[in-house]
């Protein structure tokens, strides 16, 4: 946890990748993933809730993080929208708003996003 009160964003990143890894174990620490998403420095926060969507998947922590996650995607560089692509289609294929965002990035000008959107509607 002190690695997300760095003050080097790299610092920050890393501790946020390794606690998303360690999922449900790090239950504990979910609500300062959380707060890192949800106010948190704009270039940390989709990563920031990747990691509290690993940490706990439920359909509550969807309801909060998923929108933050498509925002994200429409304004990243194109791998970065392919990961988000994978990652949303992996956790929460069943949601409209997920259905809505894969299939406008199915039409992207990005041929590696619109592969990985078409992919994920498949």
């Amino acid at each position: 946890v002190a690695l997300l009160e760095a003050d080097e964003p790299a610092v920050r990143r890393a501790g946020l990748y390794a606690l998303g890894m360690m999922g449900p174990a790090a239950a504990e620490v979910l609500p300062v993933v959380r707060k890192a998403a949800l106010q948190g420095p704009s270039a940390e926060q989709g990563l920031a809730a990747w990691a509290a969507l690993h940490i706990d998947g439920s359909a509550e922590r969807q309801a909060e993080l998923v929108p933050l996650l498509i925002a994200r995607g429409q304004t990243e560089p194109p791998a970065v929208v392919v990961k988000v692509i994978e990652f949303l289609a992996e956790i929460a294929p069943q949601r409209e708003d997920v259905r809505a965002f894969l299939q406008s990035e199915s039409k992207n000008a990005d041929p590696a996003i619109r592969a990985a959107a078409a992919a994920a509607l498949n």
